[in-house]
């Protein structure tokens, strides 16, 4: 199928944008600080297991974002797109933590 290269070049733009916003947030960061005044205790304690789950769920995202813009600047420089191999490229997103 024909695809408008500028469009697709757009999506792209504004999936790096959005992997490198998640990224630069620092929700892990931020909840870990959030308990920073109560040196010592299980609340500090808890708040640095949700800043880890937090920064693995943000990495994770962040790399599907790369990945969409990737597969849909290609699409758009190439001009041309099979459906099926692009909609392959969004299935095998990852949205949930890598577990090790």
């Amino acid at each position: 199928m024909r695809v408008d290269p500028d469009v697709l070049r757009s999506l792209a733009n504004q999936a790096d944008d959005a992997a490198s916003a998640l990224v630069t947030v620092d929700l892990g960061g931020m909840a870990q600080r959030s308990a920073d005044c109560v040196d010592g205790s299980s609340t500090q304690w808890a708040a640095r297991l949700v800043a880890m789950e937090l920064r693995s769920r943000a990495e994770s995202v962040s790399s599907s974002m790369t990945a969409i813009g990737v597969a849909v600047r290609g699409a758009g420089n190439t001009f041309e797109v099979e459906d099926a191999a692009l909609a392959q490229t969004f299935e095998s997103l990852q949205f949930e933590p890598r577990r090790n």
